[in-house]
């Protein structure tokens, strides 16, 4: 039931208008036009108003701090959505992202840097979580796009109370040939580079079919479902040869659900990478800003972590590129056991 302020007079001679406004549950909606105001509040998840004039109405939806407003021309009956959006990343749903992002208007509410809890469940590789509590934040809106596919937000995994972390396994800091540990492969070689890999097929589960069926005992499966249903499949290009010939033919594309980051993503520049990757690929916006590459263990906070990137080293054979402890770039072996910080887009 629509209630009408002002002229309400009006409604004896006229015909009444409809407004079917479509937006969360409990939302108190408002059609305005000059001194009239209709209000409704949102039941069964639509609010029907009901408007004594033609012409240009604002209507606005509000609850909970998130509010959306959008003027249709009323000539006739009229129905309209409004997305309701909270300018705190955290308090919106994936739904509610994913549709933003969908409209690449995410930069209109949301910064870089921004976060959104999350919690872990499942086996990934060798290493079980359970109930882990952290954040993913985001790293970019529409990141190169041209290349890798716009409508999204990019985020990382990820920061726990505001500290920048990585996933880490129970053998971090040494090397290891075990099956789901959290190294680029089980033996020393990038042959394949970043698409035949270990980490990403056996830990992320980034060649899963669908983020919705996930390969089991996967990081990808150990996602929360809601986050899981909006997930977008991301294009990027790395080398998938592997060796050190550096030819840019290596340089091809793989379509990820989760990916770590290559050096040039980092950092901005090439060091020892294959130097055609950059051709594909940009900086996230959020290390061009200036924040710290530094990451620490999510199960320590205190200490420093090195983090895999997934960009094949053309410097020696067996290794990929990482970020180490202190934030510069290096590379290591392929079996050096380390921490992934992955990304993901919506």
């Amino acid at each position: 039931m629509s209630v009408i302020q002002g002229d309400a007079i009006l409604l004896g001679r006229l015909t009444r208008y409809r407004i079917t406004v479509t937006t969360a549950e409990g939302a108190a909606v408002t059609a305005v036009q000059g001194s009239k105001t209709v209000t409704g509040t949102v039941r069964g998840g639509s609010c029907r108003l009901e408007v004594p004039t033609t012409g240009v109405w604002t209507v606005s939806a509000v609850l909970n701090g998130a509010a959306a407003t959008q003027q249709v021309n009323v000539e006739g009956d009229v129905a309209l959505e409004l997305l309701l959006v909270s300018p705190v990343l955290d308090e919106n749903s994936w739904e509610t992202i994913s549709r933003v992002a969908a409209l690449s208007q995410g930069q209109n509410y949301w910064s870089v840097g921004d976060c959104k809890e999350i919690v872990l469940n499942g086996t990934v590789g060798t290493t079980n979580f359970n109930n882990e509590t952290v954040s993913v934040f985001i790293i970019g809106f529409d990141h190169n796009a041209a290349v890798e596919g716009g409508g999204r937000i990019h985020f990382q995994l990820g920061k726990k109370d505001g500290t920048p972390i990585a996933l880490v396994d129970g053998l971090y800091g040494g090397y290891n040939d075990a099956a789901g540990a959290f190294t680029m492969n089980t033996e020393d070689r990038n042959t394949g580079g970043w698409a035949d890999c270990q980490m990403r097929q056996t830990v992320l589960g980034s060649d899963s079919a669908s983020a919705t069926t996930p390969n089991a005992n996967t990081l990808l499966s150990a996602l929360p479902e809601d986050l899981r249903a909006v997930m977008k499949p991301c294009t990027k290009y790395s080398d998938n040869v592997g060796g050190e010939e550096n030819a840019a033919s290596a340089v091809t594309a793989t379509r990820d659900w989760l990916f770590l980051l290559s050096e040039y993503e980092y950092f901005g520049e090439r060091t020892y990478a294959n130097s055609a990757e950059q051709n594909y690929q940009a900086q996230y916006a959020y290390y061009s800003a200036g924040n710290s590459k530094v990451m620490y263990r999510h199960n320590k906070t205190t200490a420093n972590a090195n983090v895999w990137c997934r960009s094949v080293s053309v410097e020696q054979d067996p290794t990929f590129c990482y970020v180490t402890s202190d934030g510069t770039t290096d590379w290591e072996d392929s079996t050096g056991d380390m921490g992934v910080s992955p990304g993901f887009c919506i």
